[in-house]
């Protein structure tokens, strides 16, 4: 006979967090429970700006002028995301910060007080803090990710015949390099399905794998590595590939 107050498997606090951080490692660290639409709205734009900007680039340009068009593109990027870890540190003030009750401890650590779009509350969320050494790291391999992902989705292998298998593999691999260049410029994911060592560049886990496959693909145009490359949006948040643990020993 079944109690009628028997205990869930998996309580409400296990619940939240499961989908919570399930759905920052798919997104790629994009937070969409406890924050508000203004949070969210913003990390969507950070998420498709250098998505929308490759396939532009991409598209638009031929093969004689796309590498020094991917340059010339990457290198504003690379000034732009500059200006963003300037302009962040600028509104780096302490502000007043109104009590309040929090139902978990996943809530008090996802909740964050943003007054408008427009704020230095929400550039905060956005680009989070870190040391100059990491910014100036990390901006760089932004338009590295940036420069070899745009060149990278002009060196597929398919045959004209194959167009459906193209646009579906051009869909994919854009998605890939934006959960990649995400982790480089606002809250990185948090792969629950990859044990990562507490080191302060497991946040290049996406990054590395990309700028590999990226890096190959671009020298040798094949048809298994641009699956591969597209493939990685599934393959990252399931912890199928192990985070370079040797890059984080040497560094």
């Amino acid at each position: 006979m079944e109690s009628s107050d028997a205990c869930p498997l998996i309580n409400e606090y296990k619940q939240d967090f499961i989908t919570s951080r399930i759905l920052q490692t798919i997104s790629g660290g994009i937070r969409f429970s406890n924050v508000s639409t203004s949070a969210i709205f913003g990390q969507l734009v950070l998420f498709f700006f250098p998505i929308i900007l490759t396939v532009i680039v991409s598209t638009a340009s031929d093969e004689s002028s796309k590498f020094y068009t991917s340059l010339g593109v990457s290198l504003l990027v690379l000034l732009f995301v500059g200006f963003l870890n300037w302009a962040r540190d600028i509104g780096d003030a302490p502000v007043a910060v109104q009590e309040r009750t929090f139902r978990s401890m996943l809530e008090e650590e996802d909740h964050i007080e943003i007054d408008s779009f427009f704020s230095f509350q929400h550039l905060k969320f956005l680009i989070p803090k870190k040391s100059v050494s990491f910014k100036i790291i990390d901006s760089f391999l932004y338009a590295v990710l940036l420069f070899l992902g745009t060149l990278s989705l002009h060196s597929s292998a398919l045959p004209d015949s194959e167009y459906n298998v193209y646009i579906v593999l051009y869909i994919f691999t854009s998605l890939s390099l934006g959960t990649g260049l995400y982790c480089l410029l606002s809250n990185p994911a948090p792969e629950v399905a990859t044990y990562h060592s507490n080191t302060p560049i497991k946040h290049l886990y996406r990054p590395f794998y990309l700028s590999v496959l990226s890096a190959i693909l671009i020298a040798y145009p094949s048809y298994a590595i641009s699956i591969a490359l597209s493939s990685l949006v599934v393959l990252l948040p399931m912890g199928v590939l192990p985070p370079p643990s040797p890059l984080s020993c040497t560094i």
